[in-house]
């Protein structure tokens, strides 16, 4: 699920970025976040999960931007490299592409979520 490709810290970063008022966190009558994660990304619906996914995007986008070098970059220096070197930037190049396809597939589903017009997929017939 996305929920678990996210993990637990950025979705509840999203989840708290994403609130409108300190009610949505937890105020009286208002569902907890810890209440609210235990349910999973999946279980929201509408504008609620329309603003979680574009907080959880801004997050793995600014992480993205943190970093030096692109994708490009390491792959065309990495056949130049070697020992320690070679191996630090294997490793992060890996962690870019990972990064790159989960940013891909939150798109997707925010794109999901825009389309559904806040209600279930289920209601809404979209796969």
């Amino acid at each position: 699920s996305l929920s678990e490709l996210v993990g637990k810290d950025f979705l509840r970063t999203a989840l708290i970025l994403s609130a409108a008022s300190e009610e949505d966190l937890g105020g009286p009558g208002s569902p907890n976040v810890d209440a609210e994660l235990a349910k999973g990304l999946e279980s929201f619906v509408g504008t609620r999960k329309v603003e979680c996914l574009q907080s959880l995007l801004r997050l793995l986008q600014s992480s993205r931007g943190e970093m030096s070098s692109t994708e490009e970059d390491d792959n065309k220096s990495l056949s130049s490299l070697h020992g320690a070197r070679r191996i630090a930037t294997a490793f992060r190049l890996l962690r870019k592409r990972c990064l790159r396809r989960l940013i891909e597939r939150v798109e997707a589903e925010l794109s999901r979520a825009k389309r559904s017009g806040g209600l279930p997929f289920a209601v809404a017939g979209i796969a």
